[in-house]
């Protein structure tokens, strides 16, 4: 469908209440044409809706799909087969009108706004409409393509970036969410748990005053969150350039939750052997999973509320009860793979045993409550992908006797818990 096209059947429909909507009503918006187009989608006034079909037949055009008359009319012309949906909506008096999804629940769309498409006035959907109906199902290449249009087109807070610290330097990971590109508008919020005070500009800081435990910082920043989606990173973490754009595209679709890459730094024993962990799962994982890392995820902030967000009662794995909740809530989480950060990790021996204890305390816990949804893998194999004969070869010996120092301190918690 090209833009002549577009405007010859505008022409055509102008005494009608008529806009632009679907990848054309973007272009309108952006005033250019960036893609091309198989198709003209174009809103209409419910009351008009059959004479708008007379006219077009006119020009040539059949109805070939009224399966869903309420929601969307499908006409096709019949020498060249190009395309024209239309969308019907009950005006309002304010100028905006009302439509339907396919459950029939209805959905106010404010009046439209004024796009260009070949140089000429036209009227197209809004941008905040397009924005929130590019959302809640799969999208496609070209849906990918207009969302970025969109979000440069836009100065709405999209997605909310939680980071929770305790006093560490935050110029590493806010810096390299300085360094976005592509990026939908997005702000930062710091949960101090405590009564630091960082030393940083353009943030929202969030204190504690007392120590009361990650879960808390981050709950409470997500309180103090903006943006229909919240995305959570670490203070020791480096997310990827594109990691805010790869976040939002993520939780736009049929997900609720995003589960991201993480890559550990250092070559020290202990994270190679994180390490270790982090790149077996990453070749583990199918589309869906049933875990989250709190240092590299998202969710709906709807649903991270709904769902209660973090449980202060575990000490550890908090990141994988809250996905155990959104799973048994009927929620999917997707594994991104490009939702990248670099973690730096500074572990010992007996921080290795203690956090691996209690993770394997927490994992008893929460197959107390649900059984094995997101409990998470509990052996040498499951964990670091190799018998302690294989790790030993390929990794070296250290290594090996790490990761069953790891297993044996998570057996324990498992047993204790």
């Amino acid at each position: 469908m090209t833009a002549e096209r577009v405007l010859v059947l505008l022409e055509l429909l102008e005494d009608f209440d008529v806009w632009v909507d679907g990848g054309w009503g973007v272009d309108a918006l952006v005033g250019r044409q960036t893609r091309t187009h198989g198709d003209l989608d174009l809103g209409v006034a419910r009351a008009q809706l059959g004479a708008v079909i007379g006219v077009l037949g006119t020009a040539g055009y059949v109805v070939t799909d009224e399966r869903f008359v309420s929601v969307t009319v499908q006409l096709t012309h019949t020498v060249d087969g190009q395309r024209v949906d239309l969308h019907p909506s009950t005006a309002l008096a304010d100028g905006g009108s009302e439509q339907l999804d396919f459950d029939g629940n209805p959905h106010y769309l404010p009046p439209p706004e004024i796009g260009h498409i070949g140089g000429r006035e036209v009227r197209c959907m809004r941008l905040s409409t397009q924005l929130r109906t590019h959302k809640g199902y799969v999208l496609r290449p070209q849906d990918l393509h207009d969302l970025d249009l969109l979000h440069e087109l836009s100065d709405v807070v999209r997605a909310s970036v939680v980071i929770p610290t305790v006093g560490r330097d935050l110029g590493p990971v806010l810096d390299g969410l300085a360094r976005q590109v592509r990026a939908p508008g997005f702000e930062v919020v710091v949960g101090v748990d405590g009564d630091w005070e960082p030393t940083v500009d353009g943030v929202k800081v969030v204190r504690l005053g007392v120590p009361q435990g990650v879960s808390v910082a981050r709950n409470r920043a997500v309180e103090a969150a903006q943006g229909e989606f919240v995305g959570f990173l670490d203070d020791d973490t480096v997310p990827g350039p594109d990691w805010v754009r790869r976040l939002v595209v993520g939780l736009s679709g049929v997900d609720a939750a995003v589960a991201g890459r993480v890559v550990e730094a250092g070559d020290g024993v202990l994270n190679r052997l994180r390490g270790l962990a982090f790149e077996h799962r990453h070749r583990q994982n199918a589309r869906q999973v049933d875990y989250v890392n709190g240092g590299n995820c998202g969710f709906r902030a709807e649903l991270f509320r709904e769902l209660g967000g973090f449980d202060p009662a575990f000490r550890k794995s908090q990141d994988r009860d809250l996905a155990r909740r959104a799973v048994l809530a009927g929620h999917t989480i997707a594994y991104e793979p490009d939702l990248m950060v670099t973690h730096t990790g500074s572990y010992t021996l007996r921080g290795l045993w203690s956090g691996r204890f209690r993770a394997g305390r927490a994992a008893k816990a929460m197959q107390k409550l649900s059984g094995d949804v997101s409990v998470g893998p509990r052996d040498l194999r499951t964990t670091y992908g190799g018998s302690l004969i294989a790790l030993a070869s390929q990794h070296g010996l250290k290594l090996a006797l790490a990761a069953l120092v790891s297993i044996t301190a998570h057996r324990a918690g498992w047993i204790t818990g």
